[in-house]
């Protein structure tokens, strides 16, 4: 079983900036990934974290700061809260980072995860 870890972006900040189309498409990808990988149940467990949670913030920038730092992304993760926008949404799998700032490939990302669409 893999687990997948997407961070989705804010909808709403005031420390990173208006909400522009870009970013809804992003969300709207990364919300299309995450019900297609809850098709997925037995092969995938899938945890969605998402800033708008005030009681999981915390530890949604906690573990979203961990893992840029673990892909080498020392200045944003020092400056996370500001460059939220540019990182989220964020995917881990197996608790290695793999997409931050993009929503990949649906088709191409259930193949890397040996799925089937």
């Amino acid at each position: 079983m893999k687990r997948v870890e997407v961070f989705l972006g804010p909808t709403m900040c005031s420390c990173s900036g208006v909400f522009s189309l870009r970013d809804q498409e992003k969300h709207s990808q990364a919300e299309m990934l995450i019900a297609i990988l809850k098709d997925h149940p037995g092969e995938v467990d899938l945890v969605v974290y998402d800033p708008s949670e005030d009681a999981a913030y915390g530890e949604y920038m906690r573990k979203l700061k961990g893992y840029l730092r673990q892909a080498g992304e020392d200045e944003l993760a020092d400056r996370a809260a500001f460059s939220i926008r540019q990182t989220t949404p964020a995917i881990t799998v197996d608790g290695k980072p793999a997409y931050f700032g993009v929503v990949p490939d649906i088709a191409g990302f259930l193949s890397e995860l040996g799925l089937s669409a």
